[in-house]
């Protein structure tokens, strides 16, 4: 049996001269509501990533601007991916 992960995903602009952005967020069993700890997060077609904290927890800077899809993976979990559009 496999299990889903809820992906909150938070995206700021840091600054409109820098044009980097930061994801922030929250990794999470969908069915449950437990963090889901060191979870990887990845921007992809970027050499973008990190990994959740034990509490599910993660941020990312340095974000370039532009459209995305951000993939969560977990063992025993399934995998998501979102289409973002960082600005």
């Amino acid at each position: 049996m496999t299990k889903s992960i809820f992906l909150f995903l938070v995206c700021f602009t840091t600054t409109a001269f820098a044009q980097k952005n930061i994801l922030r967020g929250y990794v999470f069993d969908k069915n449950g509501g437990q963090p889901i700890p060191y979870s990887n997060i990845i921007v992809q077609n970027t050499n973008v990533g990190t990994t959740a904290d034990v509490n599910g927890f993660y941020q990312m800077s340095n974000v370039p601007t532009g459209n995305y899809f951000v993939a969560v993976t977990s063992v025993g979990f399934d995998s998501v991916v979102a289409a973002m559009t960082f600005k």
